[in-house]
């Protein structure tokens, strides 16, 4: 047990110095092959010859555009706040106030406070969640059904790939939004890298707007992203006004130089380093293959290989099996869920990295423990009570999740990762939603929205407010 007192920078220092494998994001995985300047030499301000993100006319204009070219997209935007300022940009830059947005109720949170923020109207399309608990990619019939029952939907929000890797039919989506004359956002901050795989570039598929972070599966730092305009519905002005709300005025050179870095690896080597890191990976899913306690989940068309999702079968819990990753074999996944963990990979991880997974997945055996469909971790029913817009006016108070029940949510409750929600503000809290989060916490899961045992709840009566 390390000290209190141990500051971040120790523990950076400390922790880059273990011979932990990263199976998780950010997608440089640490590689020294990308290792840049001193960042303190790169951090500066918008002075002479290094233009200005918010006003690019030169040398960030032409990065812009580089961008734009190499996905194939009408124009890119260069962000240094991640996906999570794109979601926030598109929504807004595609809205006006009180309008119907239809979004995949297994969004990011960042799609949510989107909506919240540009007072839209929600309503939701319901993707299968199976019986290990992940969510498939949503259909075009899911899209379908929903357009026709929540009517007048100006703006439509997908994610392609999900956390785990399944992707949507995004052509055929986008054609049907087109026809109810909807524009689609594609939340595909998982897949910034398949721009560079034949066939599987979202940019080209008829999406409106593709938000991608290039940080978690292409080599750059934690927060890069970009915002792709793909059609004629999307005045690009309008995107700029909103990324003039919701980025920093003060964007770091540091991580513009990432973007830039990154692109020139994918514009020079891409096309080598993705094949390499294609033959990694069939490689590693043939070694798979006669796994007995573990199984690995098997490559398709609609699966981004990359996403290597590990089921434990009932022999132990998936935080049980990070632990023992972690603990015995000094690898780090990317996420735990009830009965599976996750390992992120991308073109800078390396075949020791891949064998030492093998190696430790062919080792661990455990005795069957009891599991249940992991499907029942979605709440059978929403009940609404009021908007996100209006919920956010209230004020809060805290109560025990056992009294919760009946209660209006003030605050989102997420199994975290990957964030999709239990519950939102506005919603009602059911003895169903509280059964959910108990057995999430039996299992150990990461739930965010709850605080010592209590959540916050809607308190119109009260002017007091309440501080975690």
């Amino acid at each position: 047990m390390k000290e209190e007192s141990q500051y971040l920078h120790e523990r950076l220092t400390e922790y880059k110095e273990k011979d932990i494998y990263p199976f998780h994001m950010p997608g440089h995985k640490r590689n020294m092959r990308y290792e840049s300047a001193n960042p303190y030499l790169l951090d500066m301000t918008e002075v002479e010859g290094v233009d200005n993100l918010h006003n690019p006319k030169e040398v960030l204009l032409l990065e812009k555009n580089r961008v734009a070219r190499l996905y194939g997209a009408k124009e890119s935007y260069i962000l240094v706040g991640g996906s999570t300022t794109g979601n926030l940009a598109a929504i807004y830059a595609c809205t006006k106030d009180n309008e119907n947005i239809l979004i995949q109720r297994n969004s990011h949170k960042s799609v949510y406070h989107g909506a919240m923020l540009a007072h839209q109207n929600v309503s939701y399309i319901f993707p299968k969640l199976n019986d290990n608990g992940i969510y498939e990619a949503v259909t075009p019939e899911e899209v379908q059904n929903a357009l026709k029952e929540n009517e007048c939907v100006k703006t439509v929000v997908i994610t392609s790939p999900t956390y785990e890797g399944n992707i949507a039919d995004i052509r055929t989506i986008a054609d049907i939004c087109h026809e109810n004359g909807s524009i689609l956002i594609v939340d595909c901050a998982h897949g910034a890298h398949l721009g560079f795989v034949k066939d599987k570039n979202p940019v080209t598929q008829g999406a409106d707007i593709v938000v991608m972070s290039l940080h978690k599966t292409l080599p750059a730092l934690t927060q890069t992203a970009v915002i792709h305009v793909c059609s004629n519905r999307i005045a690009p002005d309008n995107i700029q006004k909103a990324l003039d709300i919701f980025e920093t005025s003060s964007p770091s050179y540091v991580l513009m130089d990432s973007i830039s870095s990154c692109m020139d690896i994918m514009e020079k080597s891409g096309r080598k380093l993705m094949e390499e890191y294609d033959s990694l990976l069939n490689e590693f899913y043939e070694k798979c293959n006669k796994l007995k306690t573990l199984s690995v989940e098997k490559p398709s068309k609609t699966k981004d290989k990359g996403k290597i999702v590990i089921h434990t079968n009932g022999f132990m819990t998936g935080p049980q099996l990070a632990d023992v990753l972690r603990e015995k074999y000094r690898i780090e996944t990317e996420m735990a869920g009830a009965y599976y963990v996750l390992c992120m990979t991308s073109i800078s991880d390396t075949k020791d990295g891949f064998d030492r997974l093998i190696e430790a997945l062919y080792n661990i055996s455990g005795t069957k423990i009891r599991t249940e469909s992991m499907s029942c971790f979605e709440p059978k029913d929403i009940k609404l009570i009021e908007s996100m817009s209006k919920a956010r006016n209230n004020d809060t108070r805290k109560v025990k999740l056992c009294d919760a029940a009946g209660k209006e949510a003030a605050e989102d409750i997420c199994i975290y990762p990957p964030g999709s929600p239990i519950v939102m503000p506005g919603e009602e809290i059911t003895d169903d939603i509280i059964d959910i989060i108990d057995r999430a916490q039996k299992l150990n899961l990461n739930i965010t929205g709850i605080h010592d045992g209590c959540v916050l709840v809607a308190d119109n009566n009260s002017m007091n407010y309440t501080f975690s």
